[in-house]
């Protein structure tokens, strides 16, 4: 299990900052087998599987994490963090949206193959149609 932190956009004024843990070998292999499954099956563009739900954590403590992993931030974009000292959002925060429903996504654009694009995906509780979504770099 690796820990990430990511930022992402609900829409033009609402943003959320989040820490999730994910099997990075698993994701791995189902990467390889969706794969071999969307290069086969021509009209499948995207498979889903369900991944740990996020913990909502404060900016600041995202910019800390980003700063100790020395990595340039970059919105969308999830960042491995081995560190310690991540600030918990508390239930009632007026910054809080309640992540939840974790999923990593798969997918290419067009039926022509193309490597797979990955994407970790949540959404919050009392929102409809709103979704926080961060790119996901599998190495």
């Amino acid at each position: 299990m690796k820990k990430f932190v990511g930022h992402a956009w609900l829409d033009e004024h609402h943003d959320v900052y989040f820490m999730v843990e994910l099997d990075v070998a698993d994701l791995k292999e189902k990467k390889s087998r969706f794969s071999a499954i969307m290069q086969k099956e021509k009209d499948i563009l995207e498979i889903a599987s369900l991944v740990a739900d996020p913990i909502e954590i404060s900016q600041e403590s995202v910019e800390k994490a980003i700063g100790e992993v020395g990595e340039e931030w970059e919105t969308g974009q999830l960042v491995e963090y081995e560190g310690e000292g991540l600030e918990e959002l508390e239930n009632g925060d007026e910054n809080k949206h309640y992540l939840r429903y974790g999923r990593v996504q798969f997918s290419t654009y067009s039926s022509v193959w193309r490597e797979l694009h990955v994407r970790y995906t949540c959404f919050p509780k009392y929102w409809h149609e709103a979704k926080a979504s961060v790119t996901l770099t599998l190495e």
